[in-house]
């Protein structure tokens, strides 16, 4: 076997940029989730506190 690995010689290059794509996807959505929890609880701050001082 290849290093515990049972893919053959000519897919054993191919999982690793998958997996590489995989996890860029996953930060990428990380990133995008907390941007935008950050800019809705900004947004919420900045409205919220106008809205009240004028009622």
């Amino acid at each position: 076997m290849n290093g515990g690995r049972s893919f053959p010689r000519r897919f054993s290059g191919r999982p690793i940029p998958k997996r590489g794509q995989v996890k860029v996807g996953i930060v990428v959505g990380l990133a995008n989730s907390v941007v935008s929890i950050f800019s809705r609880s900004r947004a919420t701050r900045g409205c919220a506190t106008p809205t009240h001082l004028a009622h």
